[in-house]
């Protein structure tokens, strides 16, 4: 992309986003019903939670509306609305219990209501537009997907996260996306534990333990992270290694022979997250972004991914998402590569396998994890000044609630199911949720993942890729 497309997107930086998560409500769940108590607030009544500390403020019956929430929930009557994440993909109710729990309690509290309506899917662009421009006042937030936030931004439909009354530096509030999406002390979504579904869309490997143990690799993937020795050259390795050609006809057959590593097209993208490293870089001098392909490091990766998916014949390049659960629940493949939310569907009562971080390049890195394209929450700029200090103030008691009632009840329930079963999955994933990675060249709408997948596989991104330099 040429210097002068790229300073186009100057307009954008003046928008920003950094998300969180409209959580999955209920519609027009009532403030009026009464608090219900939590097992997990009765077990903290001894030690004040960040909750509990709160100071409680009677906002007057404020209707919180939020458009773009309403998402996948069987029965959102009863269980609250949960974005991405179905009832049936959960072993117990308690998550949802203390979900719907949250809003009675936090609307009993504060004296708010909450009304979330609409898909991310629906219209939302021109709803949102209806409502700003017309002056009506329909909503006081959205709920949207990373990827298409820049047409918002750069409508100037978003407001600034920096100018809400809260503190970013808060435990309850996502330290990825901060440091990510931030430009200029500007950032427009917001990530939390207000919802989950952000989380849902963590790159991450699923590994079979059983068959590292047949082939006699003593090391797991879990002891060489603890280990600061979880590096791509070991998941190649590891791949290698398991990798069975029984006919040995030099050919890995999906279904028929062990392959290393197959799964979903995160792989050329979550490996440079993973060491901390991003696609494109803020220029002081030109005062804009640029492509940042030929810094070493990332080149090294891009070397390393190359190697791993398309230089190795024991690595599936082509089975992704779906047709690759099959294979992998059926003992065939050694590392799956997908989403975080897959894992309720992968597992089985007596399944042997576990969740691993993708690799760094370097060992005694901090490993980063790659939330693809997550949606997150934006606050509208049509808000009154009034309105954001109420909005501050509920989405604060939401966050709070939720950090210290319901996210280990995620990972418990949602992430893990059988979590007592399989406790190093549990200590990544909570890892994971305090380690997050985003794509700013995505909110940003450039698209440097793409050129960056096609000339890894291509082994152009030296040269060809050169005209998206500057």
């Amino acid at each position: 992309m040429k210097s002068k497309i790229l300073a186009l997107f100057l307009a954008v930086l003046m928008f920003l986003p950094s998300f969180v998560g409209c959580s999955d409500v209920s519609e027009n769940t009532e403030s009026e019903t009464d608090p219900v108590e939590s097992d997990l607030q009765k077990e903290k009544e001894e030690t004040e939670s960040n909750y509990e500390l709160l100071e409680k403020q009677n906002l007057g019956g404020y209707t919180f509306n939020c458009f773009g929430g309403a998402m996948s929930a069987e029965d959102i009557d009863t269980v609250g609305n949960v974005e991405f994440i179905y009832v049936d993909d959960y072993t117990g109710d308690d998550f949802f219990d203390k979900m719907y729990a949250r809003y009675l309690n936090v609307g009993s509290a504060f004296n708010v209501k909450f009304n979330i309506t609409g898909s991310v899917n629906d219209d939302l662009l021109d709803t949102i537009k209806r409502s700003v421009t017309a002056g009506t006042h329909d909503y006081s937030a959205v709920y949207t997907y990373v990827d298409s936030s820049s047409t918002f931004i750069d409508a100037n439909y978003f407001y600034n996260i920096y100018n809400l009354n809260i503190n970013l530096e808060d435990p309850w509030w996502d330290k990825g996306a901060k440091d990510n999406l931030t430009v200029n002390n500007r950032m427009y979504l917001l990530f939390s534990a207000i919802s989950f579904s952000h989380y849902e869309s963590g790159a991450v490997l699923f590994y079979n333990g059983q068959i590292l143990e047949n082939k006699n690799i003593r090391t797991s993937p879990y002891e060489l992270w603890k280990e600061g020795k979880w590096t791509i050259d070991a998941l190649q390795s590891m791949t290698e290694k398991t990798a069975t050609d029984y006919n040995n006809d030099g050919k890995y057959r999906k279904g028929i022979d062990i392959i290393g590593l197959a799964g979903h097209t995160l792989r050329y993208a979550t490996l440079v997250f993973a060491s901390g490293y991003n696609f494109i870089k803020w220029d002081n001098e030109k005062n804009y972004y640029r492509l940042n392909f030929t810094d070493e490091k990332v080149m090294k990766i891009g070397d390393a991914t190359r190697l791993l998916w398309n230089e190795s014949p024991w690595n599936n390049n082509n089975t992704v998402g779906d047709p690759a659960h099959p294979i992998f629940k059926a003992g065939k493949l050694t590392f799956l590569s997908e989403y975080l939310g897959q894992f309720r569907k992968l597992r089985d009562n007596d399944d042997p396998y576990s969740i691993i971080l993708w690799p760094t390049i370097e060992e005694n890195m901090n490993a980063k994890v790659h939330l693809r394209n997550p949606t997150g929450i934006a606050i509208l700029t049509d808000n009154s000044s009034k309105d954001i200090e109420t909005i501050s103030t509920i989405l604060n008691a939401l966050a709070t609630y939720s950090y210290d009632y319901i996210l280990e009840d995620y990972i418990k329930y949602a992430v893990v199911a059988k979590s007592s079963r399989d406790e190093e999955s549990a200590e990544v994933v909570r890892y994971a949720l305090s380690n997050t990675a985003y794509d700013i060249s995505a909110a940003l709408g450039l698209g440097a993942h793409h050129w960056w997948n096609e000339a890894c596989q291509e082994n152009t991104y030296a040269s060809t890729e050169r005209a998206h330099m500057y």
